[in-house]
């Protein structure tokens, strides 16, 4: 069953890498969305996918957010967005 989430993850030095390690995650897991950084600094994910694989993709995260000095992280499960078809990196 196709799910959605979004996911919001702050900390100092969460660059462009950090974004595009996202993105690499979210293709091994055929994950579509979007992420970026907010204007605050904090990085926005919005992604679907199978509900097993965004199971995946968030412990990915977690784990990966663990390893950093995040501050604040949380993943909250939604309604499919259907406007996902690719997973995109956007930069201010």
């Amino acid at each position: 069953m196709v799910k959605h989430i979004e996911s919001g993850i702050a900390g100092r030095n969460l660059g462009f890498h950090y974004l595009r390690r996202i993105k690499d995650l979210a293709l091994k897991f055929q994950i579509k969305g979007i992420v970026f950084t907010r204007p605050d600094g904090s990085i926005k994910v919005v992604a679907k996918g199978e509900e097993m694989d965004l199971m995946k993709f968030t412990n990915e995260l977690e784990i990966e957010s663990n390893s950093r000095n995040i501050e604040n992280f949380y993943i909250k499960w939604c309604e499919p967005n259907k406007d996902l078809e690719s997973f995109h990196v956007v930069t201010s």
